[in-house]
């Protein structure tokens, strides 16, 4: 037995788990491919049983987003603009990174919990101005539930209406799995040190207060004018 077909098996004994484990740690703020995944999840339930293993597929990235979420949530009532100033450390564009974020939640509210997961690098972000404006616990939960529903949803749905597509191209890809696998880690360093090249040579000091809220993250970008 090959190593792919090895690992194969591994996946197929513990999808649930591996579906978890992966949309939880790109719901934190890691680079983990969770969308493709759940694609292929709904690329290949089980015959007989693909309404069952669609729905427990959901509810398991439903789980785990929420569990990802109410982490960043509680971390923002706790830690306010000092977390947002770390996580902006981060991006290309600091200062754009608040205010743009800032923008969305204060025009939509927690309406944005509903799309945010669809905008690249907003759903952290999202989640901690949830909780750093102090939005009622309740409310939180039940927009992020349903915004994390329509995200897993979305790729459940898209892998099980092009099962086909999805099996041929995975089929093509296994004798080449080792090779993809090391293509992406030349990928990921390659970018990786483009991007912290780019970043110290445009470095921008964002001082933000502590528990800052929206319409004081707001005032940003009108001193920009």
């Amino acid at each position: 037995m090959s190593t792919l077909d090895i690992a194969q098996c591994l996946l197929d004994q513990n999808r649930q788990l591996l579906l978890f484990g992966t949309v939880l740690l790109e719901q934190i703020g890691l680079p983990v491919p969770a969308y493709p995944s759940l694609v292929v999840a709904g690329a290949h339930p089980p015959a007989g049983a693909a309404v069952a293993l669609l729905c427990q597929s959901l509810g398991v990235a439903v789980g785990a987003c929420l569990a990802a979420d109410i982490a960043w949530y509680w971390s923002g009532r706790r830690f306010g603009g000092a977390l947002t100033r770390l996580m902006c450390r981060f991006s290309m564009s600091p200062q754009a990174c608040v205010v743009r974020s800032a923008d969305i939640y204060r025009k939509y509210g927690p309406g944005t919990l509903l799309f945010a997961k669809f905008l690249p690098g907003a759903g952290a972000m999202t989640t901690l101005l949830a909780g750093t404006n102090g939005t009622c616990i309740k409310k939180f939960i039940i927009y992020d539930a349903i915004g994390s529903a329509l995200w897993a949803g979305s790729a459940l749905a898209l892998g099980y209406a092009f099962q086909d597509t999805v099996t041929a191209a995975m089929a093509f890809l296994k004798p080449y799995g080792p090779y993809c696998a090391l293509a992406l880690v030349v990928i990921a360093f390659i970018a990786a040190s483009v991007y912290w090249r780019a970043r110290h040579a445009k470095a921008v000091k964002l001082e933000l207060a502590p528990l800052m809220r929206v319409p004081e993250l707001h005032l940003i970008r009108k001193k920009q004018k």
